[in-house]
């Protein structure tokens, strides 16, 4: 089994005072582009140190570009210390070396490495080779050369085989990111969760020694288990048994995304259980106005779902599977 390693390597004294330091793991090294970014904030292949990212550093950011978007994207849920590349030619990987320079220029070392967007095979290959001399770790999406998405299982993980490193931490499908959403950054959630209802009553069969890889909600008689979820036709699987893809990406060493404006860890959309008069109503919570489509596994419910009047968009599938807007 290959051993990994994605932390603290701590070095103790056992003799004289020991010299209390921050330990800085959670320093972004966010490479990005961006055409129309204030010159003097953002010099152009030059690293520029983030204490916080201010309202100022956003407007400065420009438009044009993945710096302003993925900058936003991390403020929406964390402030952490932030190490910026603006990049003015994507393709040259050799301006990546910039980053050895920080713990000289900037005082700090970034750990946390990704290019959002263009994390092209050569960006990345240059990515974790200075991660493995810094001690650092590189998120990145499986991309074509051309900069496109691979989505086929399996040539995502032939891809994640071309790199011998494990300072790789791939991710598939960028995250179920909607098709005309905001860009995102490494899966980080864009904007504050609203909640939409769908009530699809459904009585299911109880896994009672817990033996099957099936998420049952706990404290529940009668639990909900879904097959996968989708949002605007985007497949966002939720975390079931090893007969789906997840079983396939948990093997490859290619993270599968579940916690996209939900609760991460198990699943993309995730559900609320609640029981009422004997039956199960479920509340779905994610990301406002998209058709979110979900599928039960029938050989665990004994009804097939139903859309209960308090939702008018909803309508259920010949197949069992819910479609609905929230």
């Amino acid at each position: 089994m290959a051993n990994f390693h994605h932390g603290i390597t701590a070095q103790e004294l056992t003799q004289g005072l020991m010299p209390m330091r921050n330990a800085n793991i959670s320093v972004i090294g966010l490479v990005a582009t961006s055409v129309d970014a204030d010159p003097i904030m953002y010099p152009a292949d030059t690293p520029v140190l983030l204490t916080g990212i201010t309202k100022d550093h956003l407007v400065k950011a420009g438009q044009r570009g993945t710096l302003s978007a993925s900058l936003q994207a991390i403020r929406d849920i964390y402030n952490p210390t932030v190490v910026v590349l603006r990049v003015t030619d994507a393709a040259d990987v050799d301006v990546l070396d910039e980053l050895l320079t920080c713990q000289t220029r900037l005082g700090v070392t970034p750990k946390i490495l990704g290019a959002p967007l263009i994390d092209t095979p050569a960006i990345v290959h240059k990515l974790v080779s200075i991660a493995q001399r810094r001690r650092a770790f590189v998120y990145a999406s499986p991309r074509r050369d051309d900069g496109t998405l691979i989505t086929d299982l399996a040539k995502i993980a032939a891809y994640r085989d071309q790199f011998g490193a494990r300072e790789l931490h791939l991710i598939e499908n960028e995250w179920g990111q909607p098709v005309g959403a905001p860009l995102p950054f490494l899966g980080e959630v864009l904007t504050p969760v609203d909640v939409g209802s769908i009530y699809p009553p459904m009585f299911s069969a109880i896994d009672p020694d817990n033996s099957n890889d099936y998420f049952i909600a706990e404290n529940v008689a009668n639990p909900t288990i879904y097959e996968y979820f989708k949002v605007d036709g985007i497949d966002v699987r939720n975390k079931i048994s090893g007969a789906y893809n997840y079983g396939f990406i948990a093997d490859t060493d290619i993270k599968l995304v579940q916690g996209r404006d939900g609760f991460e860890g198990e699943g993309g959309y995730m559900c609320v259980f609640e029981l009422e008069n004997g039956r199960v109503k479920t509340y779905i919570q994610g990301k406002p106005n998209h058709l979110i489509e979900i599928k039960y596994i029938p050989e665990f419910s004994k009804y097939k779902p139903e859309v209960s009047s308090q939702d008018s968009t909803g309508s259920v599938n010949s197949d069992g599977s819910i479609r609905f807007y929230i």
